[in-house]
């Protein structure tokens, strides 16, 4: 059993999106392309053909893992509500955490692999410092290890 992706809905559209122009378009064109090159002649020198196979290979391999991401997915909904609702985090949650040692305030969103972009602050649930403060409530302090610098960060708030 594959395990389930945790996506946002706008990653959900996103893939659909990128799909249908990966089949509908790319994987159209890509054909046409490998007939083409047939066309020139001797394929064990045809250096057009070996590309366009190449081409096909990424974008079939693209598909597929697009098709397993949509069959096996969860959408993230960040719960948003009333007082005391907040102080968890779970998966979808968006966080203030103070890194203690350098007295850094950060805010990061815990997403599925999927959505993972930590340069826009959207974290992966299964990395260090995600694993380390899924479950914990607002006000603990948690020590980050499986990373080369071991360091501890206090859970401010869950927005």
């Amino acid at each position: 059993m594959e395990n389930k992706h945790n996506i946002t809905q706008e990653t959900l559209d996103g893939l659909k999106k990128e799909l249908d122009n990966l089949v509908n378009v790319e994987r159209l064109k890509i054909i046409q392309e490998i007939k083409d090159a047939r066309a020139n002649g001797d394929l064990s020198e045809n250096a057009d053909y070996e590309s366009a196979l190449e081409q096909q290979k990424v974008i079939e391999g693209r598909i597929a893992e697009i098709k397993s991401i949509i069959h096996n997915h969860v959408i993230i909904s960040g719960e948003k509500g009333g007082k005391g609702k907040n102080d968890v985090v779970k998966i979808g949650s968006k966080i203030k955490i103070l890194e203690i040692e350098d007295n850094t305030e950060m805010i990061y969103e815990i997403l599925g692999s999927v959505d993972n972009n930590p340069q826009l602050g959207k974290i992966s649930n299964e990395c260090p410092l995600a694993r380390a403060i899924l479950d914990k409530k607002v006000g603990d302090e948690v020590e980050i290890q499986n990373v080369e610098y071991p360091y501890r960060v206090k859970i401010l708030e869950v927005l």
